[in-house]
């Protein structure tokens, strides 16, 4: 019978033979059943998400909304978006938007502002974050939503 963590009892030993010397214990560990949520489930509705960084909350669902964006448009084009294309990044703002709504958990509209988007997709594609000459302003993004 255990007893504790570390310890152990046998119990009745009146009918064994005198102890000699050492012995051997083996460890026997009962299986344990554990149930998960299928992946077509967790996309739809991730559930609790780990908050590493408790300065931005929002950046785990962020990240879950604009991942399953990113692979649609995988799919669609069979090709990653391209660097410093601003219809790339339009069209992934879009895609990372329509995902964002069907998600069964419901999302803040702040997530779905374009300050935030565009500031991430920036970073994401490499676009610049400011245009300095009319030279680069073939590159800005186009906007595509308007805040509520």
């Amino acid at each position: 019978m255990v007893v504790g963590p570390f310890s152990f009892t046998i119990g009745d030993t009146s009918n064994f033979h005198e102890y000699l010397r050492g012995g051997v214990c083996t460890q026997v560990k009962q299986p344990k059943v554990l149930k998960f949520s299928s992946l077509a489930e967790r996309l739809q509705d991730p559930g609790e998400i780990l908050i590493s960084d408790f300065g931005k909350f929002d950046r785990p669902t962020q990240l879950h909304v604009a991942f399953q964006a990113l692979h649609t448009f995988v799919e669609l084009h069979k090709r990653n978006p391209k660097p410093w294309n601003p219809e790339d990044a339009a069209e992934l703002l879009k895609l990372t938007i329509e995902k964002g709504k069907t998600l069964r958990t419901p999302v803040r509209n702040s997530l779905y502002t374009p300050s935030i988007f565009f500031f991430n997709l920036k970073k994401l594609l490499r676009l610049p974050s400011s245009q300095k000459s009319s030279s680069s302003s073939s590159r800005s993004l186009p906007r595509v939503i308007s805040s509520p």
